[in-house]
C-alpha cells in the first residue's frame, strides 16, 4: 500500500508531536507505505521543532533579507517596464523577483535541503551582477544583502543538512 505525499507528511508531523523518535516513525511508517526511501526523505528533509527553535532568529532575519530582494526586484521590474521598451530584460527580472518569492518559500517552511540552492544561486547572481551595478550606495547595498543572503543560508545549511541513515541487512534504515 502507498499514502500520498500530503499523508505522509501529516502523519509524520503527529508522531513527531507526539514526541515519537524518527526510527519510531519509520518503523510505524514502512508498515503502510512500501517505499522506504520516500519516508527516509520525508524524515530527514523536515526541521525537527526543537532544531526550528534554534535557528528562527536566523531564518527570520534571512527571511527578511529575501523579502527586501524581492521589494527590489519588484521596483526594478517596474522601472524596466515603464523605461524600457526591450521585453527580455523586462522577463529576466521577472525570474528573478520569482525566484526569490520561491526562495522565500523555502525559508518560511524550513526546507533546509533548498537553502543550499539559495546560497548557489545567489551567488551566481552576485556575479553576474557585479558589471551591471552603478557605483555608490547601491554597490554596496547590493553586496551587503547579497553576501548576507549567500552566508546565512550556506551556514544553515551546513548546521542543519540531513543525514541520510545507514542501512542494516534488511534493508531498513537506521536513524542515530
Amino acid at each position: 500500500m502507498f499514502l500520498d505525499k500530503k499523508e505522509l507528511k501529516k502523519r509524520i508531523s503527529e508522531e513527531r508531536s507526539a514526541g515519537k523518535t524518527d526510527q519510531e516513525i519509520y518503523n510505524k511508517l514502512i508498515e503502510t507505505h512500501k517505499d522506504r526511501d520516500e519516508i527516509v526523505v520525508l524524515l530527514t528533509g523536515s526541521l525537527k521543532r526543537e532544531d526550528r527553535k534554534k535557528i528562527r532568529i536566523w531564518n527570520t532575519i534571512l527571511l527578511v533579507l529575501i523579502g527586501l530582494t524581492i521589494v527590489s526586484k519588484a521596483l526594478a521590474v517596474i522601472g524596466i517596464s515603464l523605461n524600457s521598451e526591450n521585453l527580455w530584460s523586462l522577463l529576466f527580472v521577472f525570474i528573478i523577483s520569482i525566484m526569490n518569492v520561491i526562495f522565500f518559500y523555502i525559508v518560511l517552511n524550513y526546507k533546509i535541503q533548498g537553502y543550499n540552492f539559495i546560497a548557489t544561486m545567489s551567488l551566481l547572481g552576485l556575479f553576474n551582477s557585479f558589471g551591471k551595478m552603478g557605483e555608490g550606495p547601491s554597490l554596496f547595498i547590493n553586496l551587503i544583502v547579497s553576501v548576507s543572503i549567500i552566508g546565512l543560508s550556506f551556514a544553515l545549511y551546513m548546521n542543519n543538512k540531513p543525514e541520510i541513515p545507514k542501512k542494516d541487512d534488511n534493508g531498513n534504515h537506521i536513524f542515530k
